[in-house]
């Protein structure tokens, strides 16, 4: 990724409705985010979301964001979330105002990535930009990372050393340690550059429960095995099923999706929230090994 634009502040775009057609990942950036009936802070919570939680955001309005929770609307205050962006035009204009005709502030290259908390209106997106509020057009953006695929590099041809006479057997090595096997990084597999996020077997993380448990993509009882090795992916990018390799994780299964995972992102799954927000948002080798 070439260039991260800061978030912008919220509530100072105006009133009236914003929805995003690019379609960006919304994560969860406070502790704790109530969830809350209506878009007020008197209204009652009907739940609570924790910092890194995904949520789908249909529209908002007046700093409050609509989202879906157990198949009913609910809000939450957009101020504690944020959007993230990639730009897919070669050159975009960022502008002091949400036209064509405004000042220039500077531009963003394609793959720059923008986070913000989800403010856009007649399909202008507001970010911050060097310290002022700026503008882009959201049809030159999508929510989804770009690939980056990296080819693989033929191993250099080992120089033949000389024969040696036969040395006195040696005494017998100690078995590797499991974890240092699991962690090393594979010889073999296609090999990918991906965004890694982490999450929980928290039903709240995963869409609610299912007979009451929580269940993967692929069938995994995660409220059984909360710290198996297991990552959600785009299947169009790592195949369901697939056993992968990352960077700082380890050995994986591909077991489970997301609806913000698209493209060269993926989550982990990990045993604990406070292991899950140290692991934070992380730009990790993947292979695919079979």
């Amino acid at each position: 990724m070439k260039k991260l634009i800061g978030i912008a502040t919220a509530a100072v775009f105006g009133l009236g409705i914003f929805t995003s057609s690019a379609n960006a990942e919304t994560v969860v950036t406070t502790d704790v985010l109530n969830v809350r009936e209506n878009p007020t802070t008197e209204s009652k919570v009907v739940g609570k979301l924790l910092n890194g939680n995904k949520i789908d955001v249909q529209n908002t309005e007046n700093g409050w964001s609509k989202v879906t929770l157990d198949g009913k609307d609910a809000f939450v205050s957009a101020e504690f979330t944020k959007s993230i962006y990639y730009v897919t035009a070669n050159v975009l204009n960022v502008r002091a105002e949400a036209n064509t005709d405004s000042e220039i502030l500077g531009t963003l290259k394609k793959d720059d990535m923008i986070e913000t908390t989800n403010q856009v209106q007649n399909e202008w997106l507001q970010f911050e930009y060097n310290g002022k509020t700026a503008y882009v057009h959201v049809p030159f953006l999508t929510g989804t990372a770009p690939v980056i695929e990296k080819q693989e590099q033929p191993a250099p041809a080992k120089a033949v050393a000389p024969a040696k006479a036969p040395a006195a057997p040696a005494k017998q090595a100690a078995k590797p340690a499991v974890k240092a096997a699991e962690t090393s990084e594979p010889s073999n597999g296609r090999e990918l550059t991906v965004v890694a996020t982490a999450y929980t077997a928290h039903p709240s993380e995963n869409g609610g429960t299912y007979g009451g448990r929580v269940l993967t993509a692929m069938g995994h009882d995660l409220t059984a095995n909360p710290n198996m090795k297991m990552i959600a992916v785009d299947p169009k990018v790592i195949p369901l099923g697939s056993k992968v390799w990352v960077e700082g994780y380890g050995e994986a299964i591909a077991g489970d999706t997301g609806g913000a995972i698209k493209g060269n992102r993926i989550d982990i799954l990990l045993g604990s929230d406070s292991a899950a927000q140290k692991w934070g948002r992380k730009t990790v080798k993947v292979k695919i090994l079979k």
